[in-house]
């Protein structure tokens, strides 16, 4: 059974969450398939996202199409709070 849009966002975010937590530097063109996204802005506004939501913190650079990680926070409490969300 195939995710409906909600569901592929939530696991995108928790993806880019685990990358996070692994790699200082994230390029967009490496995100995009692991990410099953298309162009560079779906990366962006997913970053953006999770920077707003305080999952992660980092600077995005749209010149070198890369975000520097500066720490990402994601607790086990999170989980429900994250699946909750729209």
């Amino acid at each position: 059974m195939p995710l409906d849009e909600s569901a592929l966002n939530k696991l995108r975010a928790l993806s880019l969450i685990s990358y996070a937590s692994k790699e200082r530097w994230l390029k967009y063109d490496q995100l995009m398939p692991r990410l099953r996204l298309t162009t560079v802005r779906q990366v962006e506004d997913l970053i953006i996202e999770n920077i707003y939501k305080g999952f992660i913190s980092g600077k995005m650079d749209s010149m070198r199409n890369l975000v520097e990680v500066r720490f990402f926070y994601f607790e086990t409490q999170d989980f429900e709070y994250f699946l909750s969300i729209g």
